[in-house]
């Protein structure tokens, strides 16, 4: 990725314009992949264990692209690309503004109508899964051993036992129309928050409906990943706790910093003006001398 952006910023190089297809491209296939991975996890890996507890895969490649995968895939592509138009928007040179602007809608749109497409079809179409242990059985804690049984419709069961988990899914709704509202009134700070609450709370309606399970099986319902049996040791998960304790606060100190130092930087659409202008002063600053010589010896 590093050598495409090289080859994007390359002025006159005949590989720019492949640099920057090439990162276009690699930059959309993660932000589509991201939501195929989620929708199949609604439906369900063809996984199973064996006798010696080991996980094998029954399904391939292409059969993870299934119609309601790709669904999500578009719903992840949309909301990222909005989020990138909106940033665009906010730190952006005229020119690009205006196209970030027409982008940011139309994502705007489609992530709207996609997230409340997806919701119905899950309600309507897609066979969840439940826990018929209670937490506190050993069961839970090993893999294979996992009463799971079908019957979770639409994987709407936590959102029936927890009333206030369906406000992540509202919130991402009412992002989405934040965001919209805000790119048409031309007010692109507000149009970013829009669309990271969409992002956060898309993310957050996704494993409300999912919990406790990780991954499901679609083939051997007991082999199931869930939080209970999925999880590491305790010993493990302390050591875990005090290096995300101290390395979680260093990032975010790092990401604030790096945010602040840009905030004025404005994005430009391409570098050729700005190479251009200091050439031209070099050039200005390389002739004073010269003039003054001449006035001198005339």
């Amino acid at each position: 990725m590093g050598v495409l952006l090289l080859l994007r910023q390359s002025n006159g190089s005949s590989l720019r314009p492949f640099g920057a297809c090439s990162a276009l491209v690699i930059g959309l296939i993660p932000a589509a992949l991201i939501g195929v991975m989620l929708g199949n996890l609604f439906l369900g890996l063809p996984f199973s264990r064996c006798a010696l507890a080991a996980s094998e895969f029954h399904g391939t490649l292409s059969g993870l692209f299934r119609p309601f995968a790709l669904l999500l895939g578009v719903i992840s592509l949309s909301m990222f690309c909005q989020l990138g138009a909106t940033w665009v928007m906010l730190r952006g040179s005229n020119a690009l503004r205006k196209v970030s602007r027409r982008i940011a809608w139309r994502a705007g749109v489609v992530f709207l109508v996609g997230f409340t497409a997806a919701a119905l079809w899950l309600a309507a179409d897609i066979r969840g899964y439940r826990l018929a242990a209670s937490v506190h059985s050993h069961t839970l804690c090993s893999p294979g051993l996992s009463v799971v049984l079908p019957g979770n419709a639409g994987w709407q069961g936590n959102f029936s036992a927890w009333p206030l988990a369906c406000l992540a899914p509202l919130l991402a709704l009412s992002g989405t129309v934040l965001s919209l509202y805000s790119i048409v009134r031309g007010r692109a700070g507000m149009a970013v928050l829009g669309s990271g609450l969409a992002i956060v709370m898309m993310l957050c309606s996704i494993g409300l409906a999912l919990f406790p399970f990780i991954i499901p099986s679609s083939v051997q319902l007991s082999a199931s990943l869930t939080v209970w049996n999925a999880a590491s040791g305790e010993k493990t998960m302390g050591l875990m706790l005090i290096l995300a304790s101290v390395l979680m606060p260093m990032l975010l100190a790092y990401t604030v910093g790096a945010g602040l130092r840009g905030r004025n930087r404005p994005l430009k659409s391409s570098p050729k003006g700005k190479i251009s202008q200091r050439i031209q002063e070099r050039q200005q600053r390389l002739a004073s001398p010269a003039i003054h010589r001449d006035h001198r010896i005339a």
